[in-house]
């Protein structure tokens, strides 16, 4: 009997669960499932699972998503009221902006560069043969984004 890792759709990474090859059934990582006691006992035997074949990744939609993530508060987008914030921002005098006026009038910059720096890796993964998760490197939020897009939701 041969076992084959099961990829997650969402992060390209391993899962915990693995496919057995002879019947295409899913065993859960269940120790109180049979099934998965029995893997357990092939694998403590010396078995390894077959790799899975490698997941075509449409990146323009993994971009996507990473960015609608981080900018979602408790499944809620703000990019909205984010924007509305700082097109308010914008047309302000900086002599009327509060603390939270000037956070948004720094943030707001720094948040457009990271979007482009994510356009790019997108870019630069589609142009990338046969590219993978583990060929990303998705650019972190700027610092304080977390905090600034959290106060976005409060607006």
């Amino acid at each position: 009997m041969t076992y084959e890792f099961v990829i997650d759709p969402a992060t390209g990474l391993h899962s915990v669960e693995c496919v057995r090859r002879v019947d295409g059934a899913i065993i859960p990582a269940d120790s109180n499932n049979a099934d998965w006691r029995a893997y357990e006992i092939w694998r403590a035997d010396g078995n390894a699972p077959t790799p899975p074949p490698p997941v075509a990744v449409d990146w323009t939609v993994e971009c996507d998503r990473r960015i609608a993530a981080a900018f979602e508060v408790a499944g809620v987008s703000v990019r909205a009221s984010m924007s509305i914030w700082a097109a308010s921002v914008a047309l302000t005098p900086p002599a009327d902006h509060n603390a939270d006026d000037r956070v948004c009038a720094a943030m707001t910059p720094l948040l457009n560069a990271w979007e482009g720096a994510m356009f790019a890796e997108r870019d630069r993964l589609a142009d990338l043969a046969g590219a993978t998760f583990a060929d990303a490197r998705w650019p972190a939020l700027p610092e304080g984004a977390e905090s600034f897009i959290a106060a976005c939701a409060q607006a």
